[in-house]
């Protein structure tokens, strides 16, 4: 991503304990901030029926899937200083700074110097997925199966404060930063990781006979180091010691150790062929159910 007319910067890192800021788009600085990768996400599977009644089948994939960096993060490059002024005004009734006649009194704002900037080697997160299944069928139009599936987060994004003091002590806090002369700055990587293990069983009949059922049991685990949710988009709270993110690296947010589902449905054969008037008020009635079990670990 990158604006129109490279109105976009960040602090330079490198420069610390100095203050100095990166312009989009010049001296060497790219437009977007950050550097572009490409995204190869190759996919494979396969699919072999076992002995002559061809009634297993053993099936098989593997593949990568990409999730293109969100277009807030380019938004909140827009919203850094020199291009954008936050100011902070206190107002009340004894000191009253802000009027309908001065909405914007000089001298009295309090500037924002929090920034927010983009990992100059950040890369698109994607997602590694790999599955091994058995299936069966064991009659009466029921297939069982059984499937290990696996996940792999990779290069996820997370978020935290790169200017925050290196090291608890006493004083003021601003001398124990990186770049004193900046309040904070939200620094977005790509350092997240999580993996995924899970095992399915799963029983399926199509429908036939007015009956159709689905019901399966996963029983599965889900670990990762930023505190991530179903839109691979870090917690910004989630870090808190960035010189070593491994240091969280625990249960996901969303993990459910064991999960039970299932459904059916039931074509009721009430007042089967009749005509008239009877005919058009029992067609088509069924029964169905849906029922979910699950916990965490």
């Amino acid at each position: 991503y990158n604006e129109v007319r490279n109105r976009l910067s960040e602090p330079d890192l490198n420069a610390a304990p100095q203050v100095s800021i990166l312009l989009a788009g010049q001296n060497g600085v790219p437009r977007s901030l950050w550097s572009a990768h490409s995204d190869w996400a190759p996919r494979v599977g396969f699919a072999y029926s076992l002995g002559a009644s061809r009634k297993t089948v053993v099936r098989g994939g593997f593949g990568i899937f990409y999730q293109p960096e969100q277009l807030i993060t380019a938004f909140n490059l827009s919203g850094n200083p020199p291009f954008v002024d936050n100011q902070s005004f206190l107002s009340s009734t004894r000191t009253p700074q802000l009027t309908l006649a001065n909405a914007f009194p000089t001298n009295l704002g309090l500037p924002s110097l929090a920034f927010s900037m983009v990992q100059r080697s950040f890369h698109d997160p994607y997602i590694e997925s790999w599955n091994l299944a058995i299936q069966r069928d064991i009659g009466f139009g029921v297939v069982l199966s059984v499937t290990y599936i696996g996940t792999k987060g990779v290069k996820l994004p997370v978020t935290y404060d790169w200017n925050k003091p290196d090291v608890p002590g006493t004083g003021a806090v601003a001398a124990r930063q990186p770049i004193p002369g900046l309040s904070s700055i939200g620094l977005r990587t790509d350092e997240g990781a999580s993996i995924y293990h899970g095992l399915e069983v799963k029983a399926e009949k199509r429908f036939s006979r007015d009956l159709s059922f689905l019901g399966s049991f996963v029983w599965a685990k889900c670990i990762d180091n930023g505190g991530l949710v179903f839109t691979y988009d870090g917690n910004a709270g989630a870090i808190r010691n960035p010189a070593d993110t491994t240091a969280n690296r625990s249960l996901c947010d969303a993990d459910i150790g064991r999960r039970v589902t299932a459904n059916a449905i039931y074509r009721i054969p009430f007042a089967r062929g009749a005509k008239g008037l009877v005919g058009k008020l029992a067609a088509d009635w069924e029964a169905t159910s849906i029922i979910t079990l699950e916990d965490g670990q």
